[in-house]
């Protein structure tokens, strides 16, 4: 008999790690939001999912507000100019 096994599914991207993407580990979130401590491990989720989520969140940077079911909070601010943080940290998205 054949075994079914359960495909891992995609983990959504919430506010907070959007925030943390676009600005930087030391972006200002309400407590409880974002990536583990200690810096080094943050690190290491935030590349993975810079690495899956990344096309997207270069979509909202670039000006595709349809790119997510939510908004980004307000402070963080999209300028064409800058790389978001997480793309200048470890490079284009799925490179």
């Amino acid at each position: 008999m054949p075994v079914r096994r359960a495909h891992p599914r995609r983990a959504s991207l919430d506010e907070a790690k959007a925030v943390r993407l676009l600005d930087g580990p030391d972006a200002r979130l309400p407590a409880g939001g974002g990536y583990p401590t200690p810096l080094r491990d943050a690190l290491e989720a935030m590349r993975a999912d810079w690495q899956q989520h990344g096309i997207v969140l270069m979509r909202w940077w670039r000006g595709d507000d349809s790119a997510f079911s939510f908004k980004p909070w307000n402070f963080v601010v999209r300028d064409p100019n800058f790389l978001p943080w997480a793309a200048a940290e470890f490079g284009e998205p799925g490179g």
